[in-house]
């Protein structure tokens, strides 16, 4: 066994009291009815032997729940031990979803499974020794989860209130174990423990007071989770003083606020999931992982439940319940949230203690504001101050969607249906150790350790939606009129129709009325999309379809109480108003929209939504339900537009209403028709440019032109700007917490493409705007107006393109600007850019192009403005406000391409430090050195100009000036070191080499060779092409001056590298002399030295011996020499050898050299 203690603190633990303990206590004392008898149904209290008891769990229930026996029966060690126990021990119990139960009894904890697993069998008992510890152990602290070891295999966490941990990886092992010791401060206890999945090899634990711990069991190590300072301040006290007032067993010394649950939340991805801390005053959510935590948010629950209670039991404001007591209780999981429950009673009114359940959509980082539904049951209790456990109650919530939820505590099981909250729950005496799900089969566990399982008898909803609806007249007060002109027969046809679009729009109108409640439909819900398990990222799901079509419908609904409309009403459509003001019935469509959003979320349906078709693209179904919501308000705008433009509106109408060959029947007007489908009010944007351009064809009188241009202009801006303001100002409404990967390309119906699509319509009616409109303009006023249209139709239709262009930047990420689709959206956008800003720069109105050309990012204009104005302080700005966007290095590389290089080291842009970057960059590092220079950064020049000298190879001269200002500004820095004395010889050896190359040049047989004109602007020549020249046939007339300064040029290379054959050029460049002159036939060897004193090979001997130092080195051995390919036949004659063998002979006598 190894133990391990890691303390957190080098402050010594302090020992803590019995007194100041702040355990949450699951189990009271059982009276002696409690230990005879397994339950007690509907308060009868005659006593059952345990046959009498298995023939009531399987005949006893209420009116809609069945009470059975559940698994196998208690392991015969644990019926001993609940048996044999002493009085004062209070044994606890838990179950988990994969069928483990744990009973802890004194120091012990019984696990056993009621399900059969390959390695564990039904029926084996594993019985675990717990630390030690001063106080006693619950089941809250220990936990059983799948060991490391795979499926089958268990492994066991418990913690002792003072923080010793024990775990056991395998729980068939009892004698293996690990321990950790946590060091708690003061008056804390542990009181808390959750797991988190997967894996589940991290835990949470709790103290009293409020302090957090994660556990990594792979490594068992801890750690404190810290949130923000005073985050979990106040938390600690146990919940027994919460209700009781200041009992003194009951009182922490901090006096600190208790922790009422820990919840393991939803997995975010597969290596973070959420906690949710449930305390008294609030909720808090965090983000874990294995190694970090994150305080998401900290929601005040306490007070929405003190509100919605005195509203909905006392029907008064909580500020004037002085002697009001709320409490929260415990916390479930349901779809996209949580259950909260609470308690509470009004002391001025009565003891009655009132339980309530608040539903809190939690999804996401963003902090709820309020809770989605909130619902005071019909289980009741008297409050007495003496008795913790009548009080004491949890919640158990079988699944996420379950239709009943259940309230249990030491001593009694209520079952709280969900179609009737507020009704009198099955209430049943039961001693109740423990109790938790599997198989989403809520699961109890008795005092003597048995299983027992609730289910319902009523599984059908839907079969009895009318006779929950007739049972009040009172419907929900909304602004609508959706559910007032629906009878309830039909939506009784509706919910039993075998089409899913009518199952759906029934339980969209029961979510409305006041008589159905939120489990009833979230099972209509639940039993119409069932086969959804994982949302589809195909286009054109049947959730998606049925959404999209339901709420046009709603859209393009009829005036239910106009009845010239009474021939047209389909059946089985939802009237949205029953308004005969057409703005009101448009107003009532968007208040229905709404309340359908609200039905999508709190019923699930929201974050399951993926992608719809429309326009021949792909959209998410939320963007296009926002899309609804928009052409409501541009039909409203329209409308309103109407009156003042009604000749030029009503023929645009009329146009539509032709070409969707519609006629006008039972006394409806042409705009009865047309604003009834709202889906397609973008219809009549081209039909007004249409009408328009007729118009003007005849249209001679300038006043009216400008006046007809601008009707249309204002039609055109109101119906967009009205729409798109609703997009931004109600973006939060259509956001999900489940984004798509990847998002779809967003392109707005306010930017739909085609001939006919509202792109093209403002692009020509801009183009309109300024042929005609502008030019027609006579007085200041008309020319105001019209640059201003001119202004609104510009940011419009850029507006859709940008909005366009960031969700393909989403989309593609740091690879868009590879994307080919996103190059040609930003190219046309551009063109579009350039297009409108164009005019108003020709206008020479300023102003207005440079507030397009800033919200758009027209750099070019920006520049071009500062730089025709002289406004350098203007474009210092811009440079500040568009840092990020890369501005400024757009300003710089404007100069250079304007010719205006000069410009930047002279102005205000020298002293920007982004300047240097910018001229640092290999494009422009020929400029880099002047700005360091004027900043005296010598060395920077320095090393500027040495890499430049070194990269240039077109020009001589100019690599000649490069190192000749490098070595003048290494002179200039003033830095006499051992590396710049280095550099600086480095420089003097390339100088040198440009000397070998100039001298070369100054022959004119050379020039003229080599058509050298200029020889500054020659090409800047490498050794081996300034040794060919030298000794090659350009060189007409070369002397031994000439292969001596081809051999000086060896030295500028190192023998090493491997890129110059260095040995080989040197008995290239002696072969070379050698063939200079012509050896004839019969060589005399009489007198050798002497024969060969006149040729080209001895005279540059004698001049390599004279004036080098290293002769040795630049003259090979004389056998390699007559072995080189280069002499020809020439080496194999053996006069030749005699002659050249007795030249080096003479040579190694003179200088003694050994060649």
């Amino acid at each position: 066994m190894f133990r391990q203690k890691l303390n957190q603190s080098s402050t010594p633990t302090r020992q803590v009291s019995q007194s100041s303990m702040s355990l949450r206590p699951k189990t009271g004392p059982m009276s002696s009815a409690s230990k005879r008898t397994f339950f007690m149904v509907n308060s009868r209290n005659r006593s059952m032997n345990q046959s009498e008891l298995q023939s009531s769990i399987a005949t006893d229930s209420g009116p809609e729940h069945l009470l059975s026996e559940y698994g196998t029966q208690t392991p015969l060690a644990v019926t001993e031990a609940l048996t044999l126990q002493p009085k004062r021990s209070k044994p606890s119990a838990k179950l988990n979803q994969n069928g483990w139960v744990w009973i802890v009894c004194g120091r012990k904890a019984f696990i056993w499974n009621f399900q059969n697993t390959p390695v564990n069998k039904v029926g084996n008992c594993f019985e675990l020794l717990l630390p030690a510890s001063d106080f006693g152990h619950c089941a809250e602290l220990v936990t059983v989860f799948e060991s490391s070891r795979g499926c089958g295999y268990a492994s066991c966490l418990s913690i002792t209130p003072s923080g010793t941990v024990r775990f056991w990886d395998d729980i068939s092992l009892e004698n293996s174990y690990t321990e950790l010791s946590i060091s708690s401060h003061g008056d804390e206890a542990f009181a808390f423990l959750t797991t988190l999945h997967p894996p589940e090899q991290n835990c949470i634990v709790a103290t009293s007071a409020g302090t957090l711990v994660h556990i990594c069991l792979n490594e068992m190590k801890y750690r404190i989770m810290k949130p923000a300072h005073g985050v979990l301040s106040g938390i600690g006290r146990r919940v027994s003083s919460f209700f009781f007032g200041g009992s003194q067993h009951a009182q922490s010394s901090s006096g600190s606020s208790p922790v009422c649950q820990l919840l393991a939340g939803e997995t975010v991805d597969w290596q973070m999931q959420c906690l949710y801390v449930l305390t008294e005053e609030c909720l808090q959510k965090w983000a874990v992982s294995s190694d970090q935590e994150k305080l998401l948010y900290e929601s005040p629950v306490e007070s929405m439940f003190r509100e919605h209670l005195s509203y909905a039991v006392w029907k008064k404001d909580p500020s004037s319940l002085t002697k009001l007591s709320v409490w929260l209780m415990d916390i479930q999981l349901v779809r996209d949230g949580v259950m909260i429950l609470g308690a509470g009673v009004n002391h001025e009114s009565s003891d009655e203690v009132f339980f309530a359940l608040g539903l809190m959509h939690t999804e996401g980082e963003v902090m709820p504001q309020s809770l989605l539904t909130f619902t005071v049951t019909g289980h009741h209790t008297v409050y007495e101050k003496d008795n913790e456990a009548l009080l004491w109650h949890h919640l158990l919530v079988p699944n996420l969607s379950s239709l009943a939820v259940f309230l249990y505590s030491q001593s009694t099981i209520a079952c709280v249906v969900g179609s009737k909250p507020d009704d009198p729950p099955d209430v049943v005496d039961f001693s109740c150790l423990g109790a938790g799900c599997c198989d989403g089969v809520p699961v109890f566990i008795s005092a003597q350790g048995q299983l027992v399982k609730i289910q319902e008898t009523r599984n059908e909803f839907m079969a009895n939606a009318v006779e929950i609806l007739s049972k009040t007249a009172s419907f929900s007060k909304l602004d609508t009129s959706i559910v007032a002109t629906t009878n309830l027969e039909a939506i009784s046809r509706m919910s039993g129709s075998s089409e899913p679009s009518s199952r759906l729009k029934a339980a969209f109108l029961m979510s409305i009325r006041a008589a159905a409640h939120q489990l009833d439909v979230q099972l209509a819900v639940d039993e119409l999309f069932s086969v959804v398990a994982t949302p589809s990222r195909e286009p054109g799901s049947l959730l998606d379809r049925l959404v999209i079509s339901l709420s046009q419908e709603m859209l393009d609904d009829y005036p239910a109480s106009d009845p010239r409309w009474a021939e047209s009403l389909p059946s089985g459509s939802i009237p949205t108003s029953s308004s005969l003001i057409l703005l009101h019935q448009l107003d009532d469509k968007l208040k229905a929209h709404q309340l359908f959003l609200n039905f999508l979320k709190i019923y699930g349906l929201w974050n399951r939504l993926t992608l719809s078709v429309v326009r021949d693209t792909t959209m998410a179904t939320r963007l296009l339900l926002c899309e609804h919501a928009e052409k409501i308000e541009a039909t409203k705008a329209l409308r309103n537009r109407h009156n003042d433009n009604a000749e030029l509106v009503g023929r645009a109408i009329e146009m539509v209403l032709d070409r969707r060959s519609v006629e006008p029947v039972n006394n409806l007007t042409p705009q009865d028709l047309f604003y009834r489908e709202v889906s397609k009010v973008h219809e009549i944007m081209p039909v007004l440019v249409e009408c328009e351009e007729e118009q003007l064809v005849s249209e001679t009188d300038s006043r009216a032109v400008v006046t007809l241009v601008s009707a249309v202009n204002n039609i055109l801006k109101d119906m967009i700007f009205s729409a798109t303001n609703y997009r931004l100002a109600e973006a939060p409404l259509y956001q999900s917490t489940v984004p798509l990967r990847p998002e779809p390309e967003f392109l707005a119906w306010t930017s739909s493409l085609g001939p006919r699509g509202i792109r093209a319509v403002l692009s020509r009616q801009f183009e309109v705007t300024v042929e005609r409109g502008l030019t027609e303009a006579q007085s200041s006023q008309d020319k105001g107006v019209v640059s201003q249209q001119m202004l609104d139709l510009s940011d419009m239709l850029l507006d859709g393109y940008r909005v366009q262009l960031d969700s393909l930047k989403a989309r593609f990420g740091s690879s868009n600007q590879h994307d080919p689709h996103y190059v040609e959206v930003f190219r046309k956008y551009e063109q579009e850019r350039a297009a409108v800003i164009r005019p108003f720069m020709i206008g020479r109105q300023y102003e207005r192009a440079t507030a397009l050309a800033e919200k758009y990012c027209d750099f070019a204009t920006l520049v071009h403005l500062c730089d025709e104005l002289n406004n350098p302080e203007r474009l210092q700005m811009y440079m500040e406000k568009f840092q990020n966007e890369g501005f400024s290095d757009f300003v710089y590389q404007w100069h250079m391409s304007a010719g205006k290089r000069g410009k930047l080291l002279k102005s205000d842009f020298s002293s920007n430090p982004s300047l240097k970057g910018f001229l640092h960059t290999r494009e422009n590092k020929y400029l880099s050195w002047l700005y360091d220079i004027s900043a005296n950064d010598y060395m920077q020049a320095h090393d500027t100009l040495l890499d430049l000298g070194r990269e240039e190879t077109e020009f001589l001269g100019k690599k000649k000036t490069l190192l000749s200002l490098s070595k003048l500004a290494a002179l200039a820095s003033g830095d006499e070191s051992d590396e710049i004395s280095h550099v600086i010889d480095e420089i003097n050896q390339e100088q040198d080499l440009i000397l070998h190359q100039e001298q070369l040049m100054a022959s004119p047989n050379m020039r003229e060779s080599l058509a050298v004109q200029d020889p500054d602007n020659m090409k800047v020549l490498s050794v081996a092409q300034l040794i060919d020249l030298y000794i090659g046939e350009y060189n007409v007339g070369a002397n031994e001056f000439d292969f001596k300064k081809a051999l000086d040029l060896l030295s500028f290379v190192d023998k090493t590298n491997s890129d110059f054959p260095w040995h080989e050029t040197l008995l290239q460049i002696w072969s070379k002399a050698i063939l200079c002159d012509g050896w004839s036939h019969s060589l005399s060897t009489t007198d050798p030295i002497e024969h060969c004193r006149d040729t080209m090979f001895y005279k540059t001997l004698e001049l390599v011996l004279a004036e080098d130092g290293n002769a040795e080195e630049l003259l090979p051995n004389v056998d390699e020499l007559l072995s080189s390919e280069f002499l020809g036949e020439l080496r194999h004659r053996s006069d030749f050898q005699c002659l050249l063998r007795a030249v080096y002979e003479h040579v190694n006598r003179m200088t003694g050299l050994g060649l």
